[in-house]
Protein backbone atom coordinates (compact mmCIF):
# COMPACT_ATOMS: atom_id res chain seq x y z
CA UNK A 1 0.00 0.00 0.00
CA UNK A 2 1.42 3.42 -1.10
CA UNK A 3 1.66 6.30 1.28
CA UNK A 4 -1.35 8.17 -1.05
CA UNK A 5 -3.68 5.01 -0.23
CA UNK A 6 -2.98 5.40 3.41
CA UNK A 7 -3.16 9.11 3.30
CA UNK A 8 -6.68 8.36 2.05
CA UNK A 9 -7.54 5.65 3.99
CA UNK A 10 -7.45 7.70 7.31
CA UNK A 11 -9.57 10.55 5.74
CA UNK A 12 -12.60 7.73 4.69
CA UNK A 13 -14.00 7.88 7.69
CA UNK A 14 -14.17 11.78 8.00
CA UNK A 15 -14.88 12.08 4.13
CA UNK A 16 -18.65 9.54 4.95
CA UNK A 17 -19.56 12.35 7.91
CA UNK A 18 -18.61 15.16 5.74
CA UNK A 19 -21.00 13.15 3.18
CA UNK A 20 -23.83 11.75 5.36
CA UNK A 21 -24.02 15.43 5.96
CA UNK A 22 -24.10 17.09 2.50
CA UNK A 23 -26.47 14.62 1.35
CA UNK A 24 -28.78 14.95 4.37
CA UNK A 25 -28.91 18.69 3.70
CA UNK A 26 -30.16 18.38 0.16
CA UNK A 27 -32.69 15.50 1.11
CA UNK A 28 -34.42 17.86 3.54
CA UNK A 29 -34.79 21.08 0.89
CA UNK A 30 -38.08 19.61 -0.49
CA UNK A 31 -39.35 19.31 2.85
CA UNK A 32 -38.69 22.10 4.73
CA UNK A 33 -41.83 23.15 4.96
CA UNK A 34 -42.95 20.82 7.74
CA UNK A 35 -41.72 21.11 11.14
CA UNK A 36 -39.54 17.82 10.83
CA UNK A 37 -37.98 19.35 8.39
CA UNK A 38 -36.93 22.09 9.09
CA UNK A 39 -35.86 20.68 12.23
CA UNK A 40 -33.89 18.11 10.18
CA UNK A 41 -32.52 20.64 7.47
CA UNK A 42 -30.74 23.32 10.54
CA UNK A 43 -28.72 19.88 12.25
CA UNK A 44 -27.91 18.74 8.99
CA UNK A 45 -27.16 21.89 7.64
CA UNK A 46 -25.53 23.46 11.12
CA UNK A 47 -23.03 19.49 10.28
CA UNK A 48 -22.28 19.94 6.74
CA UNK A 49 -20.91 24.14 7.95
CA UNK A 50 -18.65 22.10 11.14
CA UNK A 51 -17.37 19.46 8.96
CA UNK A 52 -16.34 22.00 6.14
CA UNK A 53 -14.54 24.36 8.98
CA UNK A 54 -12.80 21.54 10.25
CA UNK A 55 -11.80 19.93 6.83
CA UNK A 56 -10.18 23.37 6.40
CA UNK A 57 -8.53 23.71 9.36
CA UNK A 58 -7.39 20.68 9.38
CA UNK A 59 -5.96 20.75 5.91
CA UNK A 60 -4.80 24.14 6.35
CA UNK A 61 -2.32 22.69 8.56
CA UNK A 62 -0.86 20.67 6.00
CA UNK A 63 -1.89 22.27 2.54
CA UNK A 64 -3.74 25.22 0.39
CA UNK A 65 -7.66 23.43 0.97
CA UNK A 66 -8.31 23.25 -2.68
CA UNK A 67 -4.88 24.14 -3.99
CA UNK A 68 -5.91 28.00 -3.40
CA UNK A 69 -3.30 30.12 -1.72
CA UNK A 70 -5.18 31.50 0.83
CA UNK A 71 -3.55 33.31 3.54
CA UNK A 72 -2.37 31.41 6.58
CA UNK A 73 -2.56 27.92 5.57
CA UNK A 74 -0.20 25.08 4.66
CA UNK A 75 1.21 26.20 8.07
CA UNK A 76 3.68 23.23 8.13
CA UNK A 77 5.05 23.65 5.33
CA UNK A 78 5.72 27.39 5.69
CA UNK A 79 7.33 26.75 8.69
CA UNK A 80 8.70 23.85 8.01
CA UNK A 81 12.38 25.07 9.77
CA UNK A 82 10.46 26.72 12.66
CA UNK A 83 8.71 23.65 13.66
CA UNK A 84 11.68 21.55 13.14
CA UNK A 85 13.80 23.61 15.52
CA UNK A 86 11.18 23.57 18.35
CA UNK A 87 10.95 19.79 17.96
CA UNK A 88 14.92 19.82 18.48
CA UNK A 89 15.32 22.24 20.93
CA UNK A 90 12.30 19.93 23.01
CA UNK A 91 13.87 16.56 22.63
CA UNK A 92 17.22 18.02 23.42
CA UNK A 93 16.55 20.54 26.45
CA UNK A 94 13.52 18.47 28.00
CA UNK A 95 12.62 15.30 26.71
CA UNK A 96 16.21 13.80 26.12
CA UNK A 97 18.37 15.68 28.38
CA UNK A 98 22.08 14.60 29.37
CA UNK A 99 20.56 14.84 32.78
CA UNK A 100 17.35 12.75 32.64
CA UNK A 101 19.73 9.83 30.79
CA UNK A 102 22.64 10.19 32.77
CA UNK A 103 19.66 9.71 35.91
CA UNK A 104 18.60 6.32 34.10
CA UNK A 105 21.25 4.81 33.45
CA UNK A 106 22.76 4.99 37.37
CA UNK A 107 19.84 3.71 38.78
CA UNK A 108 20.08 0.88 35.62
CA UNK A 109 22.41 -2.26 36.54
CA UNK A 110 23.78 -2.53 33.45
CA UNK A 111 26.44 -5.05 33.76
CA UNK A 112 24.09 -7.43 35.66
CA UNK A 113 21.64 -7.37 32.75
CA UNK A 114 24.41 -7.45 30.23
CA UNK A 115 25.62 -10.90 32.16
CA UNK A 116 21.77 -12.18 32.16
CA UNK A 117 21.53 -11.40 28.90
CA UNK A 118 24.69 -13.43 27.82
CA UNK A 119 23.27 -16.15 29.91
CA UNK A 120 20.11 -16.67 28.15
CA UNK A 121 21.69 -15.83 24.47
CA UNK A 122 24.01 -18.90 25.29
CA UNK A 123 21.03 -21.24 25.19
CA UNK A 124 20.12 -20.36 21.88
CA UNK A 125 20.94 -22.45 18.59
CA UNK A 126 21.87 -19.45 17.09
CA UNK A 127 24.02 -18.42 19.41
CA UNK A 128 26.24 -21.25 19.50
CA UNK A 129 26.04 -21.34 15.61
CA UNK A 130 27.09 -18.05 15.69
CA UNK A 131 30.04 -18.39 18.58
CA UNK A 132 31.12 -21.31 16.08
CA UNK A 133 31.55 -19.35 13.60
CA UNK A 134 33.05 -16.20 15.60
CA UNK A 135 35.67 -18.77 16.96
CA UNK A 136 36.75 -20.44 13.87
CA UNK A 137 37.30 -17.28 12.12
CA UNK A 138 39.31 -16.05 14.81
CA UNK A 139 41.40 -19.76 15.00
CA UNK A 140 41.72 -19.08 10.90
CA UNK A 141 42.93 -15.89 11.38
CA UNK A 142 45.05 -15.60 14.53
CA UNK A 143 48.54 -13.79 13.34
CA UNK A 144 51.50 -13.41 15.90
CA UNK A 145 53.47 -11.69 14.28
CA UNK A 146 52.29 -8.49 15.69
CA UNK A 147 53.37 -9.20 18.72
CA UNK A 148 56.86 -10.66 17.53
CA UNK A 149 58.81 -7.86 19.08
CA UNK A 150 57.55 -8.46 22.52
CA UNK A 151 57.61 -11.89 22.22
CA UNK A 152 61.45 -11.88 20.73
CA UNK A 153 62.43 -9.83 23.47
CA UNK A 154 60.75 -12.39 26.24
CA UNK A 155 61.92 -14.98 24.45
CA UNK A 156 65.78 -13.87 24.25
CA UNK A 157 65.63 -12.40 27.76
CA UNK A 158 64.52 -15.91 29.53
CA UNK A 159 67.24 -17.70 27.26
CA UNK A 160 69.77 -15.37 28.74
CA UNK A 161 68.25 -15.88 32.22
CA UNK A 162 69.19 -19.26 32.48
CA UNK A 163 72.27 -20.07 34.55
CA UNK A 164 75.32 -20.71 32.47
CA UNK A 165 77.08 -23.46 35.09
CA UNK A 166 73.17 -25.11 36.08
CA UNK A 167 73.54 -25.88 32.39
CA UNK A 168 76.96 -26.84 32.52
CA UNK A 169 76.60 -28.92 35.88
CA UNK A 170 73.72 -30.85 34.63
CA UNK A 171 74.91 -31.52 31.02
CA UNK A 172 78.62 -32.79 32.86
CA UNK A 173 76.16 -35.03 34.92
CA UNK A 174 74.11 -36.33 32.15
CA UNK A 175 77.34 -37.19 30.12
CA UNK A 176 79.49 -38.77 33.53
CA UNK A 177 75.89 -40.77 33.85
CA UNK A 178 75.62 -42.01 29.97
CA UNK A 179 79.80 -42.51 30.31
CA UNK A 180 80.77 -40.08 28.30
CA UNK A 181 84.27 -40.21 29.41
CA UNK A 182 84.72 -43.60 28.29
CA UNK A 183 83.47 -42.86 24.97
CA UNK A 184 85.92 -39.38 24.71
CA UNK A 185 88.50 -41.87 25.60
CA UNK A 186 87.56 -44.29 23.11
CA UNK A 187 86.97 -41.95 20.38
CA UNK A 188 90.55 -40.41 21.07
CA UNK A 189 92.03 -43.76 21.40
CA UNK A 190 90.77 -44.81 17.66
CA UNK A 191 92.55 -41.64 16.62
CA UNK A 192 95.86 -42.75 17.93
CA UNK A 193 95.16 -46.23 16.61
CA UNK A 194 94.54 -45.17 13.31
CA UNK A 195 97.19 -42.99 13.18
CA UNK A 196 99.97 -45.22 15.14
CA UNK A 197 98.44 -47.91 12.49
CA UNK A 198 100.22 -46.37 9.41
CA UNK A 199 104.17 -47.51 8.95
CA UNK A 200 104.87 -44.11 7.73
CA UNK A 201 104.12 -42.93 11.04
CA UNK A 202 106.06 -45.16 13.02
CA UNK A 203 108.96 -44.54 10.94
CA UNK A 204 108.53 -40.83 12.02
CA UNK A 205 108.15 -41.48 15.41
CA UNK A 206 111.30 -44.24 15.19
CA UNK A 207 113.35 -41.15 13.58
CA UNK A 208 112.37 -38.74 15.75
CA UNK A 209 113.92 -40.87 18.84
CA UNK A 210 116.92 -41.76 17.36
CA UNK A 211 117.13 -38.53 16.51
CA UNK A 212 116.46 -37.35 20.09
CA UNK A 213 119.26 -40.24 21.55
CA UNK A 214 121.49 -39.17 19.07
CA UNK A 215 121.03 -35.27 20.15
CA UNK A 216 121.42 -36.17 23.97
CA UNK A 217 124.53 -38.36 23.38
CA UNK A 218 126.63 -35.52 21.89
CA UNK A 219 129.36 -33.80 23.96
CA UNK A 220 129.50 -36.97 26.36
CA UNK A 221 132.11 -39.22 27.30
CA UNK A 222 130.71 -41.84 26.44
CA UNK A 223 129.02 -40.13 23.09
CA UNK A 224 131.11 -42.37 21.21
CA UNK A 225 130.50 -45.28 22.17
CA UNK A 226 126.40 -44.91 22.25
CA UNK A 227 126.56 -44.24 18.60
CA UNK A 228 128.80 -47.06 17.78
CA UNK A 229 126.38 -49.37 19.26
CA UNK A 230 123.03 -47.23 17.54
CA UNK A 231 125.18 -47.74 13.85
CA UNK A 232 125.28 -51.35 14.79
CA UNK A 233 121.71 -51.77 16.03
CA UNK A 234 119.93 -49.21 13.95
CA UNK A 235 117.53 -51.62 13.06
CA UNK A 236 117.08 -53.46 15.81
CA UNK A 237 116.26 -49.96 17.37
CA UNK A 238 112.82 -49.61 15.38
CA UNK A 239 111.93 -53.32 15.54
CA UNK A 240 111.81 -52.29 19.29
CA UNK A 241 110.02 -49.23 18.88
CA UNK A 242 107.68 -50.77 16.28
CA UNK A 243 107.04 -53.26 19.21
CA UNK A 244 106.76 -51.25 21.63
CA UNK A 245 104.05 -48.94 19.80
CA UNK A 246 101.83 -52.17 19.35
CA UNK A 247 102.33 -53.31 22.94
CA UNK A 248 101.10 -49.88 23.75
CA UNK A 249 98.49 -49.82 21.55
CA UNK A 250 96.72 -53.37 23.04
CA UNK A 251 97.66 -51.55 26.62
CA UNK A 252 95.53 -48.98 26.18
CA UNK A 253 92.78 -50.85 24.14
CA UNK A 254 92.84 -53.79 27.35
CA UNK A 255 89.32 -53.48 29.46
CA UNK A 256 91.47 -53.92 32.26
CA UNK A 257 94.95 -52.00 31.23
CA UNK A 258 96.12 -49.92 34.38
CA UNK A 259 96.71 -47.23 32.00
CA UNK A 260 93.00 -47.20 30.52
CA UNK A 261 91.81 -46.72 33.91
CA UNK A 262 94.13 -43.81 34.80
CA UNK A 263 93.02 -41.75 31.73
CA UNK A 264 89.37 -42.74 31.77
CA UNK A 265 90.56 -41.17 35.79
CA UNK A 266 91.89 -37.82 34.04
CA UNK A 267 89.12 -37.66 32.12
CA UNK A 268 86.63 -37.74 34.52
CA UNK A 269 88.68 -35.70 36.60
CA UNK A 270 89.28 -32.34 34.52
CA UNK A 271 85.21 -32.79 33.00
CA UNK A 272 84.01 -32.81 36.70
CA UNK A 273 86.50 -29.45 37.36
CA UNK A 274 84.98 -27.84 34.39
CA UNK A 275 81.53 -27.11 36.56
CA UNK A 276 83.18 -24.93 38.68
CA UNK A 277 85.85 -23.12 36.42
CA UNK A 278 84.52 -19.83 36.87
CA UNK A 279 86.68 -19.12 33.48
CA UNK A 280 85.15 -21.86 31.60
CA UNK A 281 81.76 -20.60 32.67
CA UNK A 282 81.96 -16.98 32.06
CA UNK A 283 83.18 -18.00 28.33
CA UNK A 284 80.51 -20.27 27.77
CA UNK A 285 78.33 -17.32 28.87
CA UNK A 286 79.66 -15.02 26.55
CA UNK A 287 79.06 -17.28 23.70
CA UNK A 288 75.53 -17.94 24.48
CA UNK A 289 74.60 -13.99 25.46
CA UNK A 290 76.25 -13.32 21.89
CA UNK A 291 74.31 -16.69 19.86
CA UNK A 292 70.82 -15.55 21.53
CA UNK A 293 71.31 -11.52 20.91
CA UNK A 294 72.42 -12.57 17.23
CA UNK A 295 70.09 -15.77 16.89
CA UNK A 296 66.96 -15.25 13.76
CA UNK A 297 63.90 -16.11 15.34
CA UNK A 298 61.56 -14.85 12.66
CA UNK A 299 61.63 -18.50 11.22
CA UNK A 300 60.56 -19.85 14.46
CA UNK A 301 57.62 -17.48 14.98
CA UNK A 302 56.68 -18.24 11.42
CA UNK A 303 56.39 -21.65 12.76
CA UNK A 304 54.76 -21.32 15.90
CA UNK A 305 52.44 -19.13 14.52
CA UNK A 306 51.13 -22.38 12.06
CA UNK A 307 51.55 -24.47 14.69
CA UNK A 308 49.28 -22.37 17.62
CA UNK A 309 46.79 -21.68 14.36
CA UNK A 310 46.61 -25.95 13.13
CA UNK A 311 46.32 -26.49 16.88
CA UNK A 312 43.18 -24.09 17.30
CA UNK A 313 41.42 -24.90 14.33
CA UNK A 314 41.75 -28.69 15.57
CA UNK A 315 39.88 -27.23 18.73
CA UNK A 316 37.20 -25.41 18.10
CA UNK A 317 36.06 -27.28 15.17
CA UNK A 318 34.94 -29.93 17.61
CA UNK A 319 31.42 -30.76 17.14
CA UNK A 320 30.15 -30.42 20.58
CA UNK A 321 33.10 -27.70 21.30
CA UNK A 322 30.78 -24.63 22.48
CA UNK A 323 27.92 -26.91 23.71
CA UNK A 324 30.73 -28.86 25.93
CA UNK A 325 33.71 -26.32 26.20
CA UNK A 326 33.24 -22.69 25.54
CA UNK A 327 30.04 -22.75 27.29
CA UNK A 328 30.65 -23.79 30.19
CA UNK A 329 33.86 -21.92 30.43
CA UNK A 330 31.64 -18.74 29.66
CA UNK A 331 29.00 -19.64 32.53
CA UNK A 332 31.23 -20.46 35.40
CA UNK A 333 32.97 -16.86 34.05
CA UNK A 334 30.09 -15.33 34.75
CA UNK A 335 28.99 -17.32 37.78
CA UNK A 336 32.21 -16.23 39.18
CA UNK A 337 31.77 -12.56 38.62
CA UNK A 338 28.15 -12.00 39.88
CA UNK A 339 29.95 -13.80 43.30
CA UNK A 340 32.20 -10.94 43.47
CA UNK A 341 30.04 -8.20 44.56
CA UNK A 342 33.18 -5.48 44.35
CA UNK A 343 34.02 -6.89 40.90
CA UNK A 344 30.63 -6.71 39.43
CA UNK A 345 30.10 -3.43 40.90
CA UNK A 346 33.96 -1.93 39.40
CA UNK A 347 32.50 -3.28 35.94
CA UNK A 348 29.28 -1.95 36.14
CA UNK A 349 30.71 1.61 36.93
CA UNK A 350 33.36 0.90 34.31
CA UNK A 351 30.34 0.58 31.69
CA UNK A 352 28.98 3.21 32.84
CA UNK A 353 31.51 5.87 32.44
CA UNK A 354 32.03 4.63 29.25
CA UNK A 355 28.57 5.36 28.27
CA UNK A 356 28.40 8.67 30.24
CA UNK A 357 31.61 9.74 28.20
CA UNK A 358 29.55 8.59 24.75
CA UNK A 359 26.57 10.51 25.91
CA UNK A 360 28.70 13.59 27.04
CA UNK A 361 30.46 13.64 23.32
CA UNK A 362 27.81 12.35 21.30
CA UNK A 363 24.15 14.12 23.04
CA UNK A 364 24.15 17.02 20.41
CA UNK A 365 24.30 14.85 17.86
CA UNK A 366 20.72 13.18 18.48
CA UNK A 367 19.43 16.15 17.33
CA UNK A 368 21.32 16.60 14.29
CA UNK A 369 20.67 12.90 13.81
CA UNK A 370 16.82 13.56 14.04
CA UNK A 371 17.42 17.02 11.60
CA UNK A 372 19.60 15.28 9.05
CA UNK A 373 16.73 12.42 8.43
CA UNK A 374 13.90 15.45 8.66
CA UNK A 375 15.92 17.46 5.82
CA UNK A 376 16.14 14.12 3.23
CA UNK A 377 12.14 14.75 3.64
CA UNK A 378 10.20 16.71 1.40
CA UNK A 379 7.24 19.02 2.49
CA UNK A 380 4.70 16.46 0.90
CA UNK A 381 6.94 13.59 2.36
CA UNK A 382 6.28 14.97 6.10
CA UNK A 383 2.98 16.19 5.27
CA UNK A 384 1.88 12.48 4.72
CA UNK A 385 3.80 11.30 7.74
CA UNK A 386 2.18 13.40 9.92
CA UNK A 387 -1.39 12.84 8.61
CA UNK A 388 -0.75 9.01 8.44
CA UNK A 389 0.60 8.91 11.81
CA UNK A 390 -1.96 11.18 13.24
CA UNK A 391 -4.68 9.94 11.34
CA UNK A 392 -7.37 8.98 13.76
CA UNK A 393 -6.87 12.08 15.35
CA UNK A 394 -7.67 14.29 12.83
CA UNK A 395 -10.08 11.95 11.42
CA UNK A 396 -12.15 12.03 14.97
CA UNK A 397 -11.64 15.88 14.71
CA UNK A 398 -13.37 16.11 11.28
CA UNK A 399 -16.25 13.70 12.62
CA UNK A 400 -16.47 15.45 15.76
CA UNK A 401 -16.69 18.70 14.16
CA UNK A 402 -19.49 17.36 11.82
CA UNK A 403 -21.48 15.70 14.63
CA UNK A 404 -21.46 18.58 17.23
CA UNK A 405 -22.49 20.88 14.46
CA UNK A 406 -25.61 18.80 13.62
CA UNK A 407 -26.43 18.58 17.59
CA UNK A 408 -26.09 22.35 17.48
CA UNK A 409 -27.72 23.07 14.34
CA UNK A 410 -30.58 20.86 15.94
CA UNK A 411 -30.88 22.82 19.18
CA UNK A 412 -30.40 26.38 17.43
CA UNK A 413 -33.32 25.21 14.77
CA UNK A 414 -35.65 24.05 17.49
CA UNK A 415 -35.07 26.79 19.36
CA UNK A 416 -36.17 29.11 16.66
CA UNK A 417 -39.06 27.41 15.77
CA UNK A 418 -40.48 27.29 19.59
CA UNK A 419 -40.08 31.01 20.10
CA UNK A 420 -41.66 31.60 16.50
Amino acid sequence: MTKIERKANSKKIANWSLGIMGVGFLATLPINDSIAGKLLQGGFEAGLIGGLADWFAVTALFRHPLNIPIPHTALLPKNRERIIGTILHVLENEWLTKESIVNKIKHVQIAQLLLDKVETELQRNEMKKQLQKATIYLASNMDINPLKPQLELWAKELMNSIKTEYVIQKAIDKALENQMDERLYTMALKVVDSKLSDQKTRDVITKMITNAIEKNSENKIFGFALKSVMNIASGKMAEIIDVSITDFLEDLNSETSENRKKIIGYIRTEMEQVKNNESVIQQIETIKQSSVNEYDMKPLFETLNKRIQNLLLTYVQQENFIEDILSPIIKKGIAKLKGQSTTLLKLDVWIKEQILDIIEQNHQKIGQLVKDNLDKMTNDEITVLLENKLGNDITWIRVNGALCGCLIGLALTGIKLITG
